[in-house]
């Protein structure tokens, strides 16, 4: 009569493929992550910018968010801002007159909806993130870009 149960041989193999898993891992979570934040980043950045618009619609003033393209920065002006997440670049295209200083520009809402209109770009490991918004309508809006 055979005993149920597995061999020492059985064990160590399931171990070693384990073992190997778990180097492997970090690895493949490493080329995933920086794309993944890129997308988590745009999807806040988004919500940033329609908040403005709304803000500037309820308040009946205009609202601003700033984008500090070198520290990897945005949000309400006056506000420290939120910080990208690591791996991911920043592009921003704004009205001339919307640009404080070198790597520093605006994009600002209007209380009617409108803004000065403008494109944010965000890009990790070859995939990037379009925001648009449209000048005369305010409407902001994201595509993926492979």
């Amino acid at each position: 009569m055979g005993r149920a149960g597995f061999t020492l041989v059985e064990l160590l193999v399931v171990m070693a493929i384990i073992g190997l898993l778990v180097a492997v891992a970090p690895m493949v979570a490493r080329g995933v992550l920086p794309s993944l934040q890129a997308k988590a980043d745009a999807k806040e950045v988004l919500a940033s910018l329609r908040s403005a618009r709304a803000q500037a619609i309820r308040d009946n003033q205009e609202t601003a968010v700033v984008f500090d393209v070198e520290a990897r920065r945005y949000g309400a002006a006056g506000t420290p801002g939120d910080e990208l997440g690591s791996g991911v670049e920043m592009k921003v295209v704004t009205a001339q007159r919307e640009v404080i200083e070198t790597g520093v520009g605006r994009i600002l809402f209007f209380p009617d909806g409108a803004s000065t209109g403008g494109e944010v770009t965000l890009a990790a490991d070859g995939q990037s993130y379009k925001i648009t918004i449209d000048w005369f309508t305010g409407r902001v809006r994201m595509a993926d870009r492979p």
